[in-house]
């Protein structure tokens, strides 16, 4: 049977419409047709995909505490990245928390987390510093972070460097942002934290609020892909 090329104006689109629609994130090794310079050519989907790959999320609502993501991290990625947008907790001036999750057990024994931080405000010059090598957390702001209006919600990006490794201390390092309960007075904070147990490789975390819980927000979680 002979084939007749498909030409501009003759390509009808009930080709793609009528099939099956895939309804999700195509696998790395699906393919796809392109034209390098005219020539028709298919690509494997990894190619062209975000170095971002979604692995999960939550929209927060109630008064949730503590937030808990289990099975996040896994031996298909060794960088994540954490982004926050707009929490925010259900009491003004709260501390915010992180820990790490193997498997369904938060890990807080005293004595195995090491945090630093530094944060400016934008009504002060100087700037604050936090330093703590033994305690039950990951304080994620040098001094009460959370707001609850919600013109005054923490947002940024918390990097989780290889926290399956059983050879190196699993850590993070933050760039978080929030405001005051009006709104009018902004707060950065950087910082750094480790969980100081090198041979247990984690599969998830958890963050929590000194006080009630988080009334609003969003989470999610990427995976990043080695360039």
């Amino acid at each position: 049977m002979s084939q007749t090329k498909i030409k501009a104006g003759g390509f009808d689109p009930d080709v793609i419409t009528g099939t099956t629609a895939l309804a999700a994130v195509p696998a790395s090794t699906d393919e796809l047709i392109i034209s390098d310079a005219g020539t028709l050519k298919r690509i494997d989907f990894t190619h062209i995909q975000s170095h971002l790959v979604p692995i999960s999320s939550v929209a927060l609502t109630g008064n949730t505490n503590p937030v808990r993501f289990d099975d996040v991290f896994s031996a298909t990625y060794n960088k994540y990245q954490l982004i926050l947008t707009d929490l925010c907790p259900q009491t003004d001036d709260v501390s915010v928390r992180f820990r790490f999750r193997d498997g369904s057990s938060t890990l807080e024994a005293s004595n195995t987390y090491e945090h630093v931080s530094f944060g400016v405000q934008s009504d002060e010059n100087d700037t604050t510093t936090l330093s703590t090598n033994n305690d039950d957390n990951i304080q994620i702001g040098h001094k009460a972070l959370g707001h609850s209006a919600a013109t005054s919600g923490i947002s940024g990006i918390i990097f989780v460097n290889d926290p399956q490794s059983t050879s190196n201390y699993a850590n993070i390092h933050y760039d978080l942002k929030t405001a005051d309960g009006d709104g009018f007075t902004l707060y950065k904070t950087s910082g750094a934290g480790a969980y100081k147990q090198a041979t247990t490789a984690v599969e998830g975390f958890e963050l929590t609020c000194s006080s009630n819980g988080f009334t609003s927000g969003r989470i999610d979680i990427f995976g990043v892909k080695n360039a």
